[in-house]
């Protein structure tokens, strides 16, 4: 056996062949010819513009893959769906003037098919010919491949923001000749993973940088502030990387022992997040929203100037902040601490979004923030924040009356806190979820769809819905009352005055998503897959927003816009004309579920 071992091992030392590069990294495959990597890109417009490739000519055509045989039918059907005529990259290239040009890389050729920035194909060689390996968008015509990866990164975070991770340690900035630096082996990789993730220092540092020059594989970069630093880009194991090593001591992508120890504190990070969290102000479902924020918890508008409050919490809640956001300006008007949990809060990241429920009060002037086992008021004119309370929040709201009082609830028990700072708690017969208030009384929404009064007595009305309500909204006009009705009814909604029931007509759902417009003509239910948009006078629904489940849907305070917070986190500032517009429902569609 040590001699079958022995033999293997001089197989795979022997000269010209390392056991390293063999086993995990073969050697590349030279670049395809020029022409026959022109023509295969050419074939594939014409069959784009004739309706589409087969999935015979994709199977062909497509690799080499990642695994010996051809590519599976799940990635045939992505890349047929994608080169449709009408999909949107079958409509680029359906458009393409044909091979604009070609630029040699290791082991491929990048052939264009529209002048830069536009779309480029790469394409690779295999076995049995040239193969199309991937499209991919680039910012460079007849740049060097070094010069092209650089731009392209640099573009990447000039759109993304704090989204792209392209630099983080080990994606595309090589650490592997920089582990024992400092002599801390690998701990300060842990440190500029931090730095980067949490503070967002390489996106916030890179944006505005520009490529200036390049010599082979150094590319000269200029940064915003005028800095210049100079990066070794190699070709490393199929893609390119920045080489962290090669990078001189002074360079602003470096870390000092110094920066190393300052960056290991929270609170540095924290005010630094803070600083360069950025929205996204990314158009959404061709142009219908405005993506105004990631990583979000909840985001309300002001009613008193029309701005949104994004209130921000990652995973690792080192950014625990709110960020007023104009949607007009497309500006970060102001950026608050929030007071919520820290780091050191331990929370299972099962339903995590939904454990931080916010109510801003009808005036604009407080926030108020539950997390675990706290409840926090943040005066949002003063910065100042209090402790109101502990315990485990499940729901929060203000009520409208001249004093707006908190409302919150665990589970069954309500609690009500005034202006004053004296509370009373009530207990009910099931978990209250909302408030329906008349001219007489404030009666308490039940997830069983009864109406209770303070007391906890509960109306001699039968349940206002099936017996599983999901959510509720208030209508500003008026003392009704929405309830959004769960999977298993036959109602989408209940319209409730008083302990008057009015079904809506529809099919229930599981999803969050009530709210009700300022002028009352508009209100939303949630539905799997989409937000319906219903009229209120004619009572069916008008259009569907794309895209969640939302964990939240809230109104501009003119009525003309809407704002969602979906389960990832994503706060969409939605224009109701262009709502309507582009996604209405006719008479004539099917049934929606």
């Amino acid at each position: 056996m040590a001699g079958l071992v022995a033999a293997l091992l001089m197989v795979l030392l022997a000269p010209g062949l390392s056991a390293a590069e063999d086993l995990h990294h073969p050697p590349p495959r030279p670049p395809p010819a020029r022409d026959g990597a022109m023509a295969l890109v050419q074939e594939l417009l014409d069959r784009v513009t004739a309706g589409g490739p087969s999935t015979a000519w994709l199977s062909e055509h497509l690799g080499p893959p990642t695994h010996p045989g051809p590519p599976s039918a799940a990635v045939l059907d992505r890349w047929r769906e994608r080169l449709l005529p009408g999909a949107p990259v079958g409509q680029r290239l359906a458009a393409s003037p044909g091979p604009v040009a070609a630029v040699t890389g290791p082991d491929y050729q990048r052939i264009l098919v529209e002048s830069a920035p536009g779309l480029s194909v790469v394409v690779v060689q295999s076995e049995d010919g040239p193969r199309i390996s991937e499209l991919a968008w680039t910012t460079c015509t007849l740049c060097t491949e070094p010069v092209r990866f650089v731009s392209d990164l640099l573009d990447d975070v000039a759109r993304r923001g704090g989204q792209s991770h392209r630099l983080l340690p080990g994606v595309e900035l090589d650490l592997e000749a920089h582990h024992d630096r400092h002599g801390l082996d690998q701990d300060w990789i842990g440190v500029l993973s931090l730095r980067n993730g949490q503070a967002g220092f390489l996106p916030d540092l890179l944006r505005g940088a520009e490529v200036v020059g390049a010599n082979g594989e150094i590319v000269d970069v200029r940064y915003a502030d005028g800095t210049r630093d100079t990066w070794t880009v190699r070709w490393k194991a199929g893609r390119w990387v920045v080489d962290y090593a090669g990078l001189a001591e002074d360079s602003p992508l470096r870390m000092s022992a110094a920066e190393e120890r300052a960056w290991r504190d929270p609170s540095r990070r924290a005010r630094e997040a803070r600083r360069a969290w950025r929205p996204g102000f990314a158009p959404v479902a061709g142009g219908a929203g405005m993506e105004l924020g990631h990583a979000a918890i909840d985001a309300w508008p002001d009613p008193r100037d029309g701005t949104v409050l994004v209130v921000v919490l990652d995973v690792d809640r080192v950014l625990t902040a709110v960020f007023r956001v104009d949607p007009a300006t497309r500006q970060v008007v102001d950026r608050l601490r929030a007071p919520l949990a820290d780091a050191r809060t331990q929370l299972p990241l099962d339903g995590w979004g939904e454990r931080w429920p916010t109510a801003l009060s009808p005036d604009g002037r407080r926030l108020a923030l539950a997390g675990p086992n706290r409840l926090w008021l943040l005066d949002l004119d003063s910065r100042q924040s209090r402790l109101l309370g502990r315990g485990d929040i499940t729901w929060l709201a203000w009520d409208s009356g001249r004093d707006p009082a908190l409302w919150s609830a665990r589970g069954r028990t309500l609690q009500r806190l005034d202006a004053l700072g004296m509370t009373t708690r009530e207990r009910h017969e099931a978990d209250v979820i909302g408030l329906a208030e008349d001219a007489d009384r404030t009666w308490r929404i039940t997830s069983d769809g009864s109406l209770a009064t303070a007391d906890g007595a509960v109306s001699e009305q039968p349940p206002l819905c099936c017996g599983e309500v999901v959510d509720a909204a208030v209508d500003p006009t008026s003392s009704r009352t929405l309830l959004t009705c769960g999977a298993g009814c036959d109602s989408a909604a209940v319209w409730v005055d008083g302990t008057r029931a009015t079904p809506i007509p529809g099919a229930g759902s599981a999803q969050p998503g009530a709210s009700c417009s300022p002028d009352g003509r508009w209100f939303t239910t949630g539905r799997d897959g989409g937000l319906l948009l219903w009229a209120t006078d004619e009572a069916r629904p008008m259009a569907t927003l794309p895209g969640g489940p939302f964990r939240s849907a809230r109104w501009s305070p003119d009525g003309r816009a809407l704002l969602t917070v979906d389960g990832e986190g994503r706060v969409v500032w939605w224009e109701l004309s262009q709502v309507v517009a582009r996604f209405s429902v006719s008479d004539d569609d099917p049934p929606l579920p």
